[in-house]
């Protein structure tokens, strides 16, 4: 995938809405090109007086502005530095994730087995989690069409197929976005408590997570990193939904400055944010034995007092630790309710 996106970054340049000179596949191009041009023109001989106002039929914002110069300087600006830049920030962050997974991830040794098990995630804050998670993986690989699609699948797909992707994509997109706006809330008012400033939290972001110094970390539920995390995907994640929800809603009376600054917005948010999540994912793989918390909703002991030993001391204190057998027993007992309810 890596290597399709950078060997076909050239052709940036090459699908382009310049058309060379002779080649206008609708008529009435030229006019409106004419129309463009001359709108610096109209605009000097209103401000010397010797132009009256325009005037429409139609009443709302920009309605007496035939052409608005500054959609020309915003889609050069999409075109040359927002497409190519987020392909390769994304590209980069994924390729930087791949060779550390393969250099360092694969060489971790798991967590000894210890044969008793902390409860780190009850079901609803897993389902919650990989709902969330569903919708924003959804609303980016929509997104990524959407920006990257012309210049990446036209030449490869040709235009009939990109155009039914990219009306399926929008659709998608559209109809989900307020979904993930309401699990992000929802996200928020589960978890924020965890996320608040907690004494060792630069304890640990002086050893870098473990890195440096020895013995376990006395750190609470969430490190500083998980809740660094937990910050950015709640404030970037509210101001994507909001821009989106300015450009989803452009009959509230939003001119183009403000969509464009929507458009801005929700873009580089969407990119910075799909960059920390790549990084995210790393880390649930990395260190073997975080992610089996949020799949069975159990974490092995001794992974608990290494990266988490506040929270693993408080949690053997309240004795909430179990066995194995007592962890299966209760994932026996919760199947046979399930069996028969249906």
């Amino acid at each position: 995938m890596l290597a399709l996106l950078w060997l076909t970054a050239p052709l940036f340049a090459a699908v382009s809405h310049d058309k060379p000179p002779g080649l206008v596949e609708n008529p009435g191009t030229d006019l409106w090109r004419e129309v463009r041009r001359r709108a610096p023109e109209l605009q000097a001989l209103q401000q010397a007086g010797k132009r009256g106002p325009v005037r429409t039929q139609v009443q709302g914002v920009d309605t007496t502005r035939l052409i608005n110069a500054r959609g020309e300087q915003w889609r050069l600006y999409r075109h040359r530095w927002l497409i190519p830049g987020s392909l390769w920030l994304l590209g980069g962050v994924a390729a930087l994730v791949v060779l550390l997974y393969l250099a360092v991830a694969l060489r971790l040794p798991p967590p000894r087995e210890s044969g008793r098990r902390l409860l780190r995630f009850e079901t609803y804050e897993r389902t919650l989690h990989w709902f969330m998670a569903a919708l924003f993986l959804f609303l980016g690989l929509t997104g990524l069409l959407l920006l990257w699609g012309r210049p990446l699948l036209i030449p490869l797909l040709g235009k009939p197929a990109f155009s039914a992707i990219a009306s399926a994509s929008k659709e998608g997109h559209n109809l989900m976005g307020p979904v993930f706006l309401v699990s992000l809330l929802l996200f928020f008012a589960r978890f924020w408590r965890r996320n608040l400033y907690q004494r060792g939290d630069f304890a640990w972001l002086a050893r870098l997570g473990g890195l440096l110094g020895r013995g376990p970390l006395r750190v609470g539920f969430f490190n500083l990193g998980e809740k660094v995390l937990f910050w950015l995907v709640v404030l970037v994640g509210l101001a994507i939904s909001l821009a989106g929800l300015v450009l989803l809603f452009p009959n509230f009376g939003q001119g183009r400055v403000v969509m464009e600054a929507a458009h801005l917005v929700h873009t580089l948010g969407a990119v910075l944010l799909l960059a920390v999540v790549l990084g995210h994912i790393y880390m649930a793989k990395a260190v073997k034995g975080t992610l089996e918390g949020m799949t069975g909703g159990y974490v092995e002991y001794n992974w608990a007092r290494e990266h988490h030993g506040a929270w693993a001391a408080d949690t053997e204190a309240a004795g909430r630790v179990l066995s194995v057998e007592e962890v299966e027993s209760r994932r026996g007992q919760r199947s046979l309710v399930k069996e028969g309810g249906t």
